[in-house]
């Protein structure tokens, strides 16, 4: 296999084929210089501009976001979930399974705290809606579990032209789960979010 070299091919008058013009070799360069140093101070007012800026392809796939657009996307996906659903507004949805807890458990559900031997209401007023369900069944009998999926802005760095470049893709993990056997809680643990 050949190798291909950056340099353009000339005419048979001496004069380079550059893009639809024919321009003496002299001019291809300075252009092609021009061209490269254009590419770099776009590449730098992008980088150092104080405004999140997020660029799409024709597929709506992300091909770059600033530090800034990451950190508003963030933003907007925590405080997204968080306003949809809170442990109050479960409460009201689920009024008369929370009056039904006893004193302790309304304590811990208030803060959002699960225990084993709660019902299901319980742990749903406490952790809120789960993203999966799974069923199963062992020893004591059928199981049903809650996956409650996390999700945050994982950092990707790679060596383009010259500069180390940096994307953010939004990505999502198991973040905790519930078991319950007849309806009751049996286990239930927390992952944590990977390290970034």
């Amino acid at each position: 296999m050949k190798a291909r070299h950056k340099t353009s091919s000339l005419n048979n008058r001496g004069k380079s084929k550059l893009g639809k013009y024919n321009v003496s070799e002299s001019k291809a360069v300075r252009i092609k210089s021009v061209r490269r140093l254009a590419a770099k101070q776009f590449v730098n007012i992008i980088e150092h501009i104080n405004d999140g800026l997020v660029v799409l392809d024709k597929d709506w796939h992300y091909v770059y976001v600033n530090q800034k657009a990451a950190v508003i996307l963030l933003a907007g996906v925590v405080l997204t979930g968080c306003a949809i659903s809170t442990v109050q507004s479960r409460k009201q949805q689920r009024y008369g399974a929370y009056e039904a807890l006893t004193p302790e458990m309304r304590g811990l559900v208030d803060q959002g705290q699960i225990k084993v031997g709660m019902p299901m209401d319980a742990v749903y007023i406490a952790w809120g809606p789960f993203g999966r369900v799974l069923q199963g069944e062992n020893e004591a009998g059928k199981t049903i579990t809650w996956v409650y999926y996390g999700s945050y802005v994982q950092e990707v760095r790679y060596w383009g032209y010259r500069n180390l470049h940096y994307d953010y893709y939004p990505a999502t993990y198991v973040r905790a789960q519930a078991v319950f056997v007849n309806g009751v809680l049996k286990s239930w643990q927390n992952f944590g979010a990977p390290p970034y």
